[in-house]
């Protein structure tokens, strides 16, 4: 599609850091647009850069939860502070005090609360953490015909690490494409295995562990619905079309998805100017390295065509 192309690249021009788009429509894994800006100096960040997903990641985390039992309104605790294997770990400052203590698993997803998820680390084992995210595409194997990084969740982190894992730190890496094929597949209600040209044969082979479900689909979405209607992205809550579904990482940052039947936009940061969904990620390098800051942005999607997919990210020097 090149208007769509067009868009995505005109979208980066302007962007000072190193910067991705991708496009992918979750009902076939058609990628629509990928577009890198002119800071990644001609490197193909989009399909190729490996980086901390952050809270994004407790998507993949909640999976693994409900599938040890747990439902959006199993009671999680949510602490000032979780110290795993001798590390503290903290929410992010400015953590809403009606959102602590013994609350619902969708509130926790809501506000994005890091200790209610680490505090599980001792039952959700690393592997099943593994399995949930590759259950949601990522670390599959898929011949795009170029090379691309699906995605990494080690198997065998544990203490320390294994706990950080839980809140997507850790050894967990992504790619925009990666974080794409996640969202795809949450809305998709199934693994989403990424095209890049058509009737090529990527030979998929899905990463170890059982198939996501419908139902866990389901839950997933009304997790990330709960982060519009109740946690830090309730702006976009009386948006016109279907609901909007997202997940906010530290900061206030977040990850949306979103249809429309209307043309315009809505933003945070950049605007994306066409009439298809795009969800965009910003990802911001701490001065130690850990990429910590994801934030997704919601534009407009055509209703005649459902869920196109996008995912962006550029980075900000450290």
């Amino acid at each position: 599609m090149p208007r769509l192309q067009n868009a995505a690249e005109e979208a980066l021009a302007s962007v000072k850091t190193p910067s991705s788009i991708v496009v992918m429509r979750p009902s076939s894994g058609a990628i629509l647009a990928s577009a890198n800006g002119p800071d990644s100096n001609g490197y193909n960040t989009a399909f190729l850069g490996q980086y901390a997903p952050g809270s994004t990641f407790k998507i993949a985390t909640s999976l693994g939860l409900f599938r040890l039992g747990m439902t959006p309104a199993s009671t999680v605790n949510c602490s000032t502070e979780y110290t795993a294997d001798g590390k503290k770990f903290l929410n992010a400052p400015g953590y809403a005090a009606e959102a602590s203590g013994e609350v619902p698993l969708t509130t926790a997803v809501a506000h994005s609360c890091n200790t209610a998820f680490v505090s599980e680390f001792e039952k959700l084992a690393q592997d099943q953490l593994a399995d949930a995210a590759g259950a949601l595409g990522i670390g599959m194997s898929n011949d795009l015909g170029l090379e691309a990084f699906t995605g990494a969740v080690p198997r065998d982190s544990a203490g320390t690490e294994h706990a950080a894992s839980m809140i997507g730190q850790g050894k967990v890496l992504v790619s925009p494409l990666a974080m794409t094929t996640l969202m795809s597949s949450v809305v998709k209600g199934s693994a989403v295995a990424p095209v890049l040209v058509e009737g090529h044969d990527g030979k998929v082979q899905a990463a170890a562990g059982a198939a996501l479900t419908e139902k866990e689909a389901g839950d997933l979405r009304t997790l990330m619905r709960a982060v519009v209607t109740d946690g830090y992205l309730n702006n976009l809550a009386d948006l016109p079309g279907a609901p909007a579904i997202g997940k906010t990482g530290p900061l206030n940052t977040a990850l949306t998805l979103r249809r429309a039947r209307t043309r315009g936009s809505l933003r945070r940061r950049a605007i994306l100017p066409w009439r298809y969904l795009l969800k965009t990620a910003t990802w911001a390098p701490s001065r130690v390295g850990l990429w910590r800051k994801p934030f997704w942005q919601p534009q407009l999607a055509s209703s005649a065509d459902p869920f196109p997919a996008p995912w962006r990210w550029h980075r900000r020097g450290s």
